[in-house]
């Protein structure tokens, strides 16, 4: 059923100043391609569109500070978050 399955979760996720590097989850767990990613800061939340599908490398840039990636698909559903200092 369309929606039924969240994405998976960032794998071997690991930051490097502003950049966080990460295996993509899918839209339906591992397959597929999520529609974008969620950031959440401090300061509010900023979306990001998905450049690969899952399985592949992604590579994000994002705020300085304390930041929480989630995966999101086409049906809104959210991945599991990822936090980093």
């Amino acid at each position: 059923m369309f929606g039924t399955r969240p994405p998976g979760a960032l794998r071997s996720a690991v930051r490097h100043g502003n950049t966080v590097r990460f295996v993509a989850p899918g839209d339906n767990w591992y397959t597929g391609k999520v529609a974008s990613y969620r950031v959440g800061t401090a300061h509010g939340v900023v979306v990001l569109g998905a450049a690969v599908s899952a399985g592949s490398v992604e590579t994000l840039t994002v705020p300085s500070g304390s930041v929480t990636v989630q995966a999101v698909d086409a049906a809104g559903n959210i991945g599991a978050p990822a936090t980093f200092n």
